[in-house]
């Protein structure tokens, strides 16, 4: 798509692409390529029945082209194969040959109706028929059956509905008979109506000849007419017997009916009618009538899907009508079989029969008795017979075949038997692939139980096909108990047991005999999909204000259907039946409301005259007070005004007169007057004038004085009175219905004579207006779908529940099939009262809360109608405001549900509280009505319900209703252990049948994305599956709703991620095995314990755990056991409570890894919730390393649905604990206690420090405090004695040693006090002796795995329990072998494909046949094709069924509703592996099966036969030769001509006629596998002959091998062969016999080969003197290079160009179907080049394209492929084409015979070479000879270039000179100059460049092999070696060139250097393929460093 200038789309059809739109140019094209939008195609929207079946468990509307659709459910698969066409038969052929033998065995075996003129004869006679009594009658009267009542009872018979459904077999048409005659005489018959009105006469008749009453008139029920002694009875008449008859039948039609027996009628055929009547005698052509039968014949209505064409040859005709015999007894035709007298004891080994046929061991013994032999005259009549149809009818009919598909034609022989024809088309119709007809079949059940449930246990239990463990049941179908004729016609009606009809895998259910017969003759039209839809025959009933309404209207908005209000109908028809009271009541009252009128309007009258006079008095009275004041007004304004004018400087002239003087003013200006003159007026006078003109104000004379003098005068104001005085009352009109005083009248009336209950309508009334509208609302639905529906939709809304209603419902068959009740359960307390009572003042509307409901009804409702999101903006204002419930308001919020709720009163709880009483009392007795008719309602309450939840509950229910339901698995059969259990795909069959997710809880994966095994005590069964349920509390979930988790039609699930869980005992290898498994699984590691500390642990809490621990640094947790947490379930922050707890909470932690003691539920549930549920983990997956641990956990993961894929148990003992982790323990003690130390030893360093500080510190004071104490005088001290000095000197000496001579004893005597008072530091810590250490951790380690053991110990049962998967590894093994045990235990998850919930059934070949036959099973889209096979083979063209069914390796799996046939074991194990991945697969679309059709010739002896057997047996084909044509022959058809013919040639020594040979062969290759798989012809053809007549007959190969073999080879073959088979010995052939043999193939051989060359052009050579293996595998080879062509031919033949000479194309065929190019290369011909295949002689080049077919030349073939319609779609012109003779003609050649080919290369040398006439040419009327056949292909594909060159004649005065007399110039120049200069240019061209040489000398060596290679006297052996030099001169010279381009399409990996990262203040900068490095300063010293290490 391009964008021009105007923002178009423009579509590129024609590929023109970048084309400039350019100005000035107007298009005057196709408007279509111009898009200015795209139409999507509409896709169909899935149909309300799929929201029954569940939406995703249905494809329904079914595609339409449904060939190689993906079915995956039951349902879908019946619904595709009901709407396809049934399979329809058409057999024709020589009369006489079994047509109607094999149409009654073809009727037989594939259930189909067999139409053939004596069939239909037969069968309207033996029906009754006004037509078969009239074909009767002329056929006794020796009036002959014409073909034309034939074809028209036939064309009646084929509207039969068993024919629609079964489909048909004719033959016997058209009718030929003997008679040779130009014309035939068309005599008119005695016509239906006559034969009628006889039969009549005659019985009426008979009955007055025997004195009884007359019988009763009849009515023709084909023509509708009555008879003629009818027509002198009056309407209504009717004899007295008649009447007492009809109430005898009357009376006993009751108990008739109870005795209805559920018998199938003998006749399935419809009658026809009209058939015969009166027509004129005429003559018409045998030809036309035998042409129009056929014409007919090929157009009807149900056109013939299949042909079966038989021939015969018109002798063996003859002699087979000669064998037939009549019964005189029962008229039947038997024939005497052929025997053949002659017994050979010569017995063949198997190999050399072709016929796979045997003849049943039930062969009927031919008993002349009874029978009769042909009449003398049969001879002559057959003869007669055969000649009509071969002059008449074969032409027509070869045609007709023609216009057919191949495919679709079946040619039989007329020559074998009916068994033999039989079998023929049987395996023809193996691969075709047509579906089988299945008929309804009662099952005929004595005393069938009356509840359904019995009923149903015991269909499940009959009619059981079984095939080993697997039980294949007949079930219900999605109808179940509802008639599906009924629910056609939209009624839902219950069906009987004893109508109960097998059809499919279903049983169904008819309400009738007339229902049943439908139902069994044509059950197509009545299992629609569609049908599923509820029926919308609704009533909706409930208490007040409890939603009736908001439900009828969300029901009205799915099923678009109008609501009926009953209040209304009983509004309508109180209406009516008031207006007929009133019009009565009125007729008795009218008199006196009249007289009542009268009086009120008189007394009106008089009131109005006595009120105007009034007014007129009091006016005039005020009008007098006032005249005076207006006059002394107009006074004081003249006089102001007279003023204003003297003053003014323009004097105005008064205006003179009084009042008419005055200028009226508006009421503003006089006001202004007034206003301007109140100052100067009296104020009294003014107020008071105001006043009295307030008064008169509706005057409109109070500003005009002479008006109000003339009122005053003339006393008369009543103009000017108010317009209620002065207006007349109009006289009293005659009372009518609707007046007020009539209405009061009437209802006064009413009331008086106590008329009201009988104003309202009745029951009766009521329900007779309801009938009337159902009925109405059926006829008009009736006549909308042409009588397709006769039910109509309604919902009644508000239908009362009296049981008088109700009854009346039932009397008159209208109970609905849907009753929705809403009612209130609760107690009636008043607040909920109230609530109700506030609901009815609400405002309501409905709309926001339909459109939240999320059923799948509503929701599928919603796709179909597109504008449904307008609906909102249409909906009128009072349809908002009168609907019913507002969506804010729930039923069970009572104290909120309106701000002015109040107490309600006595009045209204006692009304509310008898209505809903009555309500359901009236609704219990209809549940029992409804119950008894098995209809369906649905009680929904109230409490704790929001409106949406009321809906979808509703709508529920509707959807189950009628359909089925789950229920409790009730069988023994246990379930399966899959790992137990060894499952070899080769036998095992699971005999449950699993539902959707096979063992796995449907809840727990449709909810939660978890795979968890079910439980048998929790399984349930729907639809005759099991479903398992993982706990008990999923299976009230599940039943709610099946459909919701049910997802058949999306079989590729999204499987969760893995998610696998580690644990074990500690020290066992848990984490590191976690880790290697995450890596090789590629899932996310989670460490349990660090989720606990890292996650879950506030962080600045101390983390628990080994990894954390540090003895001298941890505080020691208390011994307690993790502290009990209040567990308040109400408190919202209990999870922060107990995170707020660091030691509690940490203690916890500790003891469940130390202990064994569980972590609290809620913290657990959290974490595990995470990992389940949130991302990365869900969209990851993960191994938890370290959980589950203890039993609560089991229980954890249990209760939040957290259940792993696996759970693997690393088992070790106490001694791997000690062993692996107590070093490790120690050694952290170890490096622990080491850097305690060294932080004690920092520790006691520092408080030394501190301590010295602090003693210099006190010991400073101390000396400053003395030196001050010292300087304060004090008394003197008497001095001590010497002892006492030395005392003290001691004390300072031994306290230093530098004694008193160098330290002040003041500071050694402050030292020594301060060091008393503050010791020096000591350290007292003791550390652990580290054996005792070792001990402690051993110890420890010890309990915690003992306390481990335990916990997984109780943790496996609880696992097992669980159905939880758990797996042991030892872990004390090396940990290799542990993760590789680990791997092959998770290797069933790993390789977990899309086919995991798939379940498949191996069954054996003839359980397949059954199933297919019976209709349990249906063929999938791939046929009796392997899924498997063509999927791994997609080239293929060969059918692998009957190839693995020869081989017995033929395996019929189920899946699903479809039946697979693989062709091997291991692709069984393939497919039950994954069997979606082959199902799904698309390459069946492109699979085209074509037969595969070798020869194989060769020398005698060569392997030949050898090579055909095997071709044969590999392929199943079959392998047809002279010898086993002839056997085959004489065996089977010896008293066939044919055979006389060879047997008398055989006996007398004599060889067989080729003619007849051939003929066998053709009568031998009329076999199913020539058509289907194809043939091996072995020797054949052998001469041209046999090619030409194998072609003719359509059996010319695809491809035939020669194998060439030498004498010597083909005499050593002979003398070593050796026939296993033969009992006799048989001796080798002579050398001489065999070196006759092989001189004769060689002349033979020569002429075929150069036939075929010649021609088709499809020999392969095979070297027959290699071994026979190698001769088998080049065979091989190029039967699969065929292959492979001829499925590309055949996939891309009609969309591409593809090459055709895989096809063998003949001569013959190519000139017929050739393009207007001919045989010429198109590529060529448009370069002016005549290059054409009869030049060539290659027909490689043959392409077809667009059902043509082209000759392309090597050149062009490339070009021609990509571009084939810039080539080919041209009109070619073709010019003159010189042709090639071989006989000359003197007068006509050109130039003398000069060669002008090599004249004109040679110019500007004039090289004349003779031509010779072996070469030769005409053109243009000239012949040109030529030297060579090169020169001959030149002119013939450029003849416009050499034709008119004229050869330059030399004087004859110049001597003729040779080259040897010529100097050495002249020599060089004549014979080396022109090779030397295009070796020069070749040069120049070339360039040659030899690696290690240079420019010249590579040049010079091209030169010299130039031209020894264009040397034409060099030898064949030189030529061909210096070609092969020249060539790898070429090629060396060229190694440069293409490493250059290769080095320089490669990356250059030194085209930059890498960026400097050790140096950031320097950059480097690239330089691209220069491979330097510049930077900004000096070379970084880290690269020089980095460099230099």
């Amino acid at each position: 798509m391009a964008k021009n200038e105007d923002n178009l789309d423009l579509d590129d059809v024609n590929n023109l692409k970048d084309v400039w739109v350019q100005e000035a140019v107007v298009y005057s094209g196709d408007t279509k390529i111009i898009n200015d939008q795209t139409h999507e195609p509409e896709q169909e929207l899935p149909l309300l029945a799929a929201a029954v079946l569940g939406i995703n468990n249905t494809a329904t509307p079914t595609p339409h082209t449904s060939k190689y659709a993906n079915i995956w459910t039951d349902i879908d698969t019946q619904e595709m194969y009901l709407n396809e066409k049934p399979t329809c038969y058409l057999i024709v052929g020589k009369p006489g040959l079994g047509a109607y033998s094999l149409g009654e065995a073809m009727a037989k075996k594939y259930n189909c109706v067999h139409l053939c003129p004596r069939n239909i004869i037969n069968d309207e006679i033996s029906q009754g028929s006004n037509t078969g009594m009239c074909m009767d009658f002329n056929m006794k009267h020796n009036n002959v059956c014409s073909y034309r009542s034939v074809l028209k009872m036939l064309k009646q018979k084929l509207k039969s509905p068993t024919v629609h459904h079964r489909g048909y077999v004719i033959s016997g048409i058209p009718i030929l008979t003997a008679n040779n005659r130009p014309y035939n005489l068309v005599r008119t018959k005695h016509s239906e109506e006559a034969a009628f009105i006889v039969t009549e006469l005659l019985v009426d008749l008979v009955m007055n000849l025997k004195k009884k009453k007359g019988r009763k008139t009849q009515v023709n029920p084909e023509s509708g007419e009555t008879s003629a002694t009818s027509l002198n009875m009056e309407e209504g008449e009717q004899f007295p017997e008649e009447e007492e008859e009809q109430q005898e039948e009357e009376a006993e039609q009751p108990a008739e009916e109870q005795e209805v027996i559920a018998e199938l009628p003998k006749f399935h055929l419809d009658r026809c009618s009209k058939v015969f009547y009166n027509v004129k005698t005429f003559y018409e052509t045998t030809q036309a009538g035998l042409l129009q039968q056929l014409q007919e014949l090929f157009h009807l209505s149900l056109k013939p899907d299949i042909i079966i064409y038989i021939t015969c040859p018109d002798a063996d005709v003859i002699t087979k009508k000669s064998h037939k015999y009549i019964n005189y007894k029962n008229g039947q035709n038997t024939t005497e079989p052929f025997v053949n007298k002659v017994e050979s004891e010569l017995r063949w080994p198997t190999k050399y029969h072709i016929t796979e046929y045997q003849n049943p061991h039930d062969l009927h013994v031919f008993n002349p008795k009874y029978n009769c032999r042909p009449p003398i005259n049969f001879k002559k009549k057959a003869i007669d017979q055969i000649c009509n149809y071969r002059e008449l009818i074969l032409p027509f009919i070869e045609k007709k075949i023609m216009d057919y598909d191949p495919k679709q034609v079946i040619k039989l022989d007329g020559r074998t038997s009916t068994y033999q024809m039989m079998y023929q088309i049987s395996e023809r119709l193996l691969l075709m692939d047509v579906k089988p007809i299945f008929i309804p079949e009662p099952l005929y059940i004595e005393e069938p139980p009356e509840d359904f449930e019995e009923f149903w246990k015991m269909v499940e239990e009959t009619n059981i096909i079984q095939s080993g463990v697997l039980k294949f049941r007949h079930y219900a179908s999605p109808w179940l108990n509802r008639c599906p004729v009924e629910l056609k016609k939209r009624q839902s009606v219950i069906g009987k047991p004893k109508f109960a009809v097998k059809f499919f895998k279903h049983v169904y259910l008819l309400s009738s005999l007339p229902n049943f017969i439908a139902f069994c003759r044509n059950p197509r039209p009545y299992l629609k999909l569609h049908y599923l839809e509820p029926t919308c025959r609704m009533i909706v009933v409930g208490t007040k204000s409890s939603g009736k309404t908001m439900t009828a209207e969300c029901l009205s908005l799915i099923f678009d259907t109008p609501i009926t209000n009953f209040q209304k109908v009983f509004e309508v028809e109180h209406e009516k039946k008031y207006q007929t009271f009133a019009t009565n009541i009125l007729s008795e009252l009218i008199a006196t409301i009249e007289d009542a009128r009268f009086a009120s309007w008189q007394s009106k009258e008089l009131d109005r005259i006595t009120m105007l006079n009034n007014w007129n008095t009091s006016v005039l009275k005020v009008l007098k007070e006032y005249f005076p004041l207006l006059i002394e007004r107009f006074k004081f304004a003249s006089e102001v005004q007279l003023q204003e004018t003297e003053s003014s400087d323009e004097k105005q002239e008064g205006k003179e007169g009084e009042g008419s003087d005055v200028i009226s003013s508006t009421e503003e200006e006089s006001e202004q007057v007034v206003v301007e003159e109140k100052p100067q007026a009296d104020p009294e006078f003014l107020k008071q004038f105001n006043e009295y003109r307030e008064r008169l104000s509706f005057l409109p004379i109070l500003d005009n004085v002479d008006e109000c003098q003339s009122a005053l005068q003339n006393q008369n104001l009543y103009r000017y009175a108010p317009l209620e005085l002065t207006t007349v009352p109009e006289t009293p009109a005659v009372p009518v219905l609707g007046d007020e005083d009539v209405n009061k009248a009437i209802s006064n009336y009413i009331a008086a004579n106590d008329l009201k209950k009988e104003i309202e309508p009745t029951i009766e009334e009521m329900m007779t207006e309801i009938k009337r509208i159902i009925t109405t609302v059926d006829t008009t639905h009736q006549q909308e779908t042409n009588s397709k529906e006769f039910f109509g939709r309604y919902i009644i809304d508000d239908f009362p529940t009296d049981p008088e209603y109700w009854e009346y419902l039932n009397e008159a068959n209208l109970l609905p099939d849907y009753t929705i009740a809403t009612m209130e359960n609760r107690e009636l307390e008043p607040e909920l009262i109230m609530h109700y009572l506030n609901i009815e003042k609400c405002m309501k509307n409905y709309y926001e809360t339909i459109l939240s409901v999320k059923d799948p009804l509503f929701i599928l409702s919603k796709q179909q109608k597109k504008k449904l999101s307008d609906n909102r903006a249409k909906i009128d204002v009072k349809t908002i405001v009168h609907n019913v419930v507002d969506a804010s308001v729930t039923y069970d919020d009572v104290d909120d549900a309106s701000p002015y709720a109040t107490e309600p009163s006595a009045e209204a709880m006692a009304s509310f509280t008898e209505s809903v009483e009555k309500f359901r009392e009236g609704w219990d007795n209809v549940k029992v009505k409804l119950e008894d008719k098995f209809k369906c309602y649905i009680e929904v309450e109230l409490e704790n319900k929001t409106d949406v939840e009321l809906l979808e509950e509703i709508l529920l229910n509707i959807r189950q209703g009628y359909f089925l339901k789950s229920e409790p698995n009730e069988d023994e059969e246990m379930e399966p252990d899959e790992e137990n259990i060894p499952k070899d795909l080769l036998t095992y069959n699971n005999p449950i049948n699993l539902g959707e997710t096979s063992v796995y809880c449907p809840y727990t994966f449709f909810n939660y994305g978890v795979l968890w095994e079910g439980k048998q005590e929790f399984s349930l069964k729907y639809d005759n599956k099991i479903h398992y349920l993982a706990k008990e509390e999923f299976v009230e979930l599940f039943q709610q709703d099946v459909t919701k988790y049910q997802a058949y039609n999306k079989p590729n699930k999204k499987w969760p991620k893995l998610k696998i869980c580690v644990t074990g005992c500690i020290g066992s290898g848990t984490s590191t095995l976690a880790k290697r498994l995450a890596t090789e699984l590629g899932l996310l590691h989670v460490d349990f314990a660090h989720i606990l500390n890292n996650f879950y642990m506030p962080r600045h809490y101390k983390k628990v755990g080994r990894p954390y621990e540090n003895p001298f640094k941890d505080v020691t947790l208390e011994e307690e056991g993790v502290v009990e947490f209040q567990m308040d379930e109400e408190n919202p922050n209990l999870l922060a409570d107990i995170l707020a707890n660091e030691n509690e909470f940490r203690r916890m932690i500790y003891n469940y890894y130390e202990r064994a003691q569980p972590i609290l539920p809620l913290v657990m549930h959290k974490i595990i919730k995470k990992l389940w549920s949130e991302n990365p983990y869900v969209s990851k997956g993960f191994v938890l390393d370290g959980y589950p641990r203890l039993q609560q956990d089991i229980e954890d993961m249990v209760q939040c649905v957290c259940i792993p894929d696996l759970v693997i148990e690393v088992d070790s003992t106490s001694e791997t604990t000690l062993e692996r982790l107590g070093p490790v323990l120690f050694k952290r003690w170890k490096l622990q206690l080491k850097e305690a130390k060294e932080q004690h030893r920092k520790f006691l360093e520092h408080e030394h420090n501190e301590w010295m500080k602090l003693l210099t510190k006190k010991i400073v004071v101390k000396v400053i405090i003395e030196d001050i104490l010292d300087q304060i005088p004090i008394e003197e001290v008497p001095i001590k004695s010497e002892a006492d000095h030395r005392s003290v000197e001691s004390f300072i000496v031994d306290a230093h040693p530098a004694g008193s001579a160098n330290v002040d004893p003041k500071v050694f005597t402050a030292y020594n006090e301060t060091i008393e008072e503050i010791p020096m530091p000591v350290d007292t810590r003791e550390w652990e002796v580290p054996n005792e250490v070792r001990e402690g951790i051993d110890s420890r380690l010890e309990a915690i795995h003992e306390a481990d053991y335990e916990s997984m110990q109780a943790l496996k049962d609880i696992v097992t329990d669980n159905k939880i998967k758990l797996v042991t590894i030892d872990g004390t093994k090396p940990f290799y072998k542990v993760f590789r045990k680990a791997l092959s235990k998770l290797t069933q998850l790993r390789n977990r494909t899309s086919s995991l919930f798939e379940q498949t059934y191996i069954i054996s070949t003839d359980i397949a046949d059954v199933l297919l036959t019976q209709g349990y099973c249906f063929l999938s889209k791939f046929g009796r094709l392997c899924p498997v096979y063509v999927h791994e083979n997609p080239q293929t063209i060969l059918h692998s069924y009957k190839i693995s069914r020869r081989k017995g390796k033929l395996f019929p799996v189920v899946h699903r509703s479809f039946i697979y046939f693989i062709s091997s074991e291991d692709n069984v194990i393939k497919f039950r592996s994954d069997p979606l991945k082959y199902i799904t697969s698309e390459e069946i679309k492109s699979f085209k099966p074509y037969p595969l059709r070798i020869a194989v010739i060769g020398t005698p002896k060569s392997g030949r036969s050898t090579l055909a057997s095997n071709i044969a047996k590999l392929n199943y084909l079959i392998c047809i030769s002279r010898g086993k044509a002839l056997r085959s022959i004489l065996d089977n058809m010896h008293w066939t001509e044919l055979a006389s013919r060879i047997s008398k040639k055989l006996y007398n020594g004599e060889i067989v006629d080729f003619d007849d040979l051939m003929s066998a062969v053709q009568t031998i290759a009329i076999d199913h596998r020539t058509v289907t798989h194809g043939f091996v012809l072995d020797g054949l053809p052998s001469t041209p002959s046999e090619g030409m007549l194998l072609a003719k007959y359509g059996l010319y190969p695809n491809i035939i091998f020669d194998i060439s073999a030498t004498k010597d080879i083909v005499v050593d073959n002979c003398q070593n062969e050796v026939y296993y088979d033969i009992i006799k010995y048989k001796p080798p052939y002579s050398e001489s016999y065999m070196d006759n043999r092989y001189a004769k193939w060689t002349q033979r051989g020569y002429k075929i080969r150069q036939w075929i060359n010649s021609d088709y052009q499809n020999i392969c050579i095979l070297d027959g003197n290699a071994s026979k293996w190698q001769c088998w595998q080049d065979a091989s080879d190029a039967i699969k290079e065929l292959i492979s062509k001829i499925y590309y031919y055949l996939t891309n033949v009609e969309t591409k160009i593809v090459p055709a000479h895989a096809m063998a194309i003949s001569n013959e065929i190519f000139e017929h179907k050739a393009s207007s190019f001919k045989n010429f290369c198109p590529a060529c011909l448009r370069k002016n080049v005549l290059r054409h295949i009869d030049s060539r002689g290659d027909k490689r080049g043959v392409v077809q394209y667009k059902n043509r077919f082209y000759w392309i030349c090597d050149n062009h073939m490339k070009i021609v492929l990509m571009f084939p319609d810039y080539y080919l779609t041209k009109t070619a012109n073709i010019p003159e084409v010189p042709a090639v003779v071989h006989v000359i003609s003197a007068d006509n050649v050109y130039e003398n015979g000069i060669c002008i080919v090599t004249y004109a290369e040679n110019l500007p040398g004039q090289r004349l070479e003779r031509g010779t006439s072996e070469f030769a040419a005409s053109y243009k009327r000239k012949t040109y000879l030529f030297c060579s056949e090169r020169c001959l292909h030149k002119f013939l594909d450029k003849p416009h270039l050499y034709s008119d060159i004229t050869v330059f004649e030399a004087s004859s005065s110049f001597p003729r000179l040779s080259l040897n007399k010529l100097p050495d110039l002249g020599y060089l120049e004549q014979t080396l100059g022109n090779m030397l200069t295009e070796a020069c240019c070749s040069v120049n061209a070339v360039r040659p460049k030899y690696p290690g040489l240079n420019f010249s000398h590579s040049a010079l060596i091209y030169i010299a092999l130039y031209l020894k290679t264009h040397n034409p006297r060099l030898p064949k052996e030189k030529f061909l070696f210096y070609q092969k030099a020249l060539k790898i001169f070429e090629s060396r010279s060229k190694l440069i060139l293409d490493l250059g381009l290769r080095m320089r399409s490669m990356e250059n990996p030194f085209s930059s250097y890498p960026k400097c990262r050790h140096d950031k203040s320097r950059r480097c900068s690239y330089v691209s393929g220069a491979g330097e490095m510049s930077t900004t300063g000096s070379r970084p010293s880290s690269i020089i460093s980095s460099s230099r290490d």
